[in-house]
């Protein structure tokens, strides 16, 4: 907020999606839910977003919705209620499986950057150099044996063996559950900040902003609550 306290500039360095989505005028929907918070909390009547992705950046200028905060304030009371009531504002299948939802998409969030920052420290395993240690991270050259082609070995030996005999060696059947998201299923709005970012090397001084224009409205994925 300026000196002045007539202007809040909000300012993120958000994943690929949101960024794109302020490059086509909008601001995505959890961040637009937090302009419009900050409108409720100081009085002002717009806000400036800037959206930067490491090499450009976009200036967008937010409205006051009077309707979206009467919105706010509605479903933040329902939420504050159902928190001191201990319970759930939908049934238990919809809320175990909403969690889980989001803790897959963390997952493949956390697996996408342990990819990244493993292949960046394999990339540092100069030459043939066998072994490398620092900062608590050990990375080595592994050399294993290749897999056993049991099926070769047996034509090799003369020895042939019918699919009623492997049967009988079988080991007893077991039973697995599997849990998946089903195509038609739509992801939490808030799961968009959970989507891998590029990496990229800081310029020496950010871009020029474009103009700023209008934010138009994003769409209403329902209400994201910044507590």
């Amino acid at each position: 907020m300026t000196f002045h306290e007539n202007m809040i500039v909000e300012i993120k360095c958000p994943s690929a999606e949101p960024h794109q989505s302020a490059l086509n005028g909008v601001v995505t929907a959890c961040f637009a839910d937090q302009c419009q918070q900050q409108f409720l909390v100081t009085g002002l009547p717009n806000i400036h977003y800037y959206s930067f992705d490491g090499e450009n950046g976009v200036f967008l200028d937010v409205v006051r919705d009077n309707t979206r905060i009467v919105g706010i304030i509605e479903e933040t009371t329902a939420f504050w209620e159902h928190v001191m009531a201990r319970t759930w504002s939908t049934d238990e299948w919809t809320a175990a499986a909403a969690e889980w939802i989001m803790a897959t998409h963390a997952v493949e969030h956390a697996e996408e950057m342990e990819k990244q920052a493993r292949s960046i420290l394999v990339s540092m395993l100069l030459g043939d150099q066998p072994k490398r240690e620092g900062s608590g991270v050990s990375v080595a050259r592994v050399t294993r044996k290749g897999a056993m082609d049991y099926d070769a070995l047996l034509k090799a030996k003369g020895v042939a063996v019918a699919d009623a005999d492997l049967e009988f060696y079988r080991k007893g059947s077991s039973e697995s559950i599997k849990v998946s998201v089903l195509k038609e299923a739509k992801a939490p709005a808030a799961l968009a900040a959970l989507a891998p970012s590029k990496v990229a090397t800081p310029p020496a001084s950010p871009a020029p902003a474009k103009p700023v224009v209008t934010a138009a409205a994003p769409a209403d994925e329902g209400f994201i609550l910044t507590v």
